[in-house]
């Protein structure tokens, strides 16, 4: 019964060519058996087209006989042309005696089951996909851990872990777990990333010069005292014909008080008066002709004189 659909499907395109053909033909029979100028198919004359609907309809004949003669062989079992015959039926992998059976002995692996694990020689290392939980070798639907439909390495997932210890927030600066005052540094009521701020790094290097701005208003010349913004001649103060800092003078201030009264210089003991031994110079006056110093320290003696002449002889 395969055979038969594998080969229908081959054919079916051919004849289907064939049977429309026909229908055409058929479809207007009176026009083709009387021979009558009545039927325009493809503006042909009555006898062009007499001659090729016989051709088409012995064409239709021989495929139809063509059909029978297929339909036969197939129910025979005779392969048609481009069909494989089945071979033998080949032996499992791990049927080490070939007698078709799966023995007790067989199952190298001793897991119950006679799969591809059991096919292994010895000194071989039995590799198990890593989706294959129960090692049988086998696809089986639990062992599609993501239900796609497919056994990968998408399904070789391990049993989750244990939760992890809680870590420590970048703003808990002591480490204790707790929101303290100290240690919301942008200071808006809230802990976040926005206070983990870490040590302040070393100053960068310096950006490049701005601009120049533009120049201010001009200024006022110290001596220009009514600001009219030239030098006149009062304001030359030094009268030296430049308006210069020179000229710079604030006003007059007040006179200052007088002073205390001086001590003259050979009024020794200060007491304002011009007394007998003040009068060093004894002339009668008081004046700066007495001003002495104190004595000062006696000199060292001179050196030796040369001897005198002697006298004359009594």
């Amino acid at each position: 019964m395969n055979a038969w659909k594998i080969w229908t499907k081959k054919t079916t395109r051919r004849k289907a060519v064939s049977v429309v053909m026909a229908g055409l033909m058929l479809g207007q029979p009176l026009g083709l058996i009387t021979g009558c100028n009545t039927n325009p198919f493809l503006g042909l004359e009555d006898y062009q087209r007499d001659l090729l609907f016989g051709a088409l309809a012995l064409s239709l004949l021989r495929d139809v006989r063509q059909l029978e003669d297929d339909v036969r062989a197939l129910q025979d079992g005779e392969p048609q042309p481009g069909q494989a015959q089945s071979g033998a039926d080949g032996l499992s992998c791990f049927d080490t005696n070939g007698n078709g059976l799966a023995d007790p002995d067989e199952d190298i692996n001793g897991d119950g089951f006679f799969n591809a694990f059991d096919c292994l020689g010895d000194g071989e290392v039995r590799i198990l996909n890593c989706w294959d939980f129960n090692g049988n070798g086998t696809a089986d639907p639990q062992e599609d851990i993501n239900g796609d439909g497919f056994f990968d390495a998408t399904d070789c997932q391990g049993f989750n872990g244990s939760s992890g210890s809680n870590g420590v927030s970048c703003w808990d600066v002591n480490g204790n777990g707790l929101a303290e005052p100290d240690e919301d540094i942008d200071q808006n009521g809230f802990f976040d990333a926005r206070d983990c701020n870490g040590q302040d790094g070393a100053n960068g290097s310096s950006g490049p010069s701005g601009t120049t701005g533009p120049s201010g208003t001009a200024g006022m010349h110290c001596w220009d005292v009514n600001g009219n913004g030239s030098g006149d001649p009062g304001e030359d103060f030094d009268g030296d014909g430049f308006f210069t800092a020179l000229d710079c003078q604030g006003a007059d201030g007040l006179n200052g008080g007088n002073g205390l009264e001086g001590l003259s210089c050979w009024d020794v003991n200060g007491n304002r008066i011009g007394d007998p031994g003040e009068d060093l110079d004894g002339d009668g006056f008081f004046t700066s002709m007495d001003c002495r110093g104190a004595d000062g320290t006696d000199g060292t003696d001179g050196a030796q004189g040369a001897d005198g002449l002697d006298g004359t002889l009594g």
